[in-house]
């Protein structure tokens, strides 16, 4: 089943998240879609946000960041325990490969029980939820 999430920023950046989210569906990196758009996935709840999170296993930060390059976002490694980030003037993409304390590293249990939805209008993308920082529901992209 393919779900659809209202917009939950202005039209713009919205279209910047799908550019995002269409390069790292063409690249075929795994990676899943987490935070507030999520958060609106399941439980239904919409606010605006101020970013976009999107987790991926550490092994794969590297790839991630060089195909947001390609979108034309400038990244960087945040915090190199947990955190990269890719920026667009002032709008930017978190990427989470693990908690903030180190403990949880995003690995195949986050992928374990993948379901495609639509995020942004990009093609496809696949969804995680977080709440407070501990992941509750994970996904995991396939080939289409």
């Amino acid at each position: 089943m393919t779900h659809a999430a209202t917009l939950l920023t202005t039209p713009d950046t919205a279209d910047l998240y799908r550019t995002a989210l269409d390069m790292l569906n063409r690249s075929g990196v795994p990676y899943a879609v987490g935070g507030t758009y999520a958060f609106q996935y399941y439980a239904g709840i919409s606010r605006s946000t101020k970013d976009f999170d999107i987790f991926v296993r550490p092994r794969d930060v590297w790839r991630v960041l060089d195909a947001l390059k390609r979108a034309g976002f400038r990244t960087e490694i945040a915090f190199p325990h947990w955190l990269a980030k890719a920026h667009h003037g002032d709008k930017f993409i978190d990427v989470i490969y693990s908690s903030g304390n180190g403990v949880a590293k995003v690995d195949e249990e986050w992928f374990a029980h993948a379901i495609r939805a639509r995020c942004c209008r990009a093609r496809s993308t696949w969804w995680t939820l977080t709440s407070g920082g501990t992941r509750t529901r994970a996904w995991r992209r396939t080939a289409q």
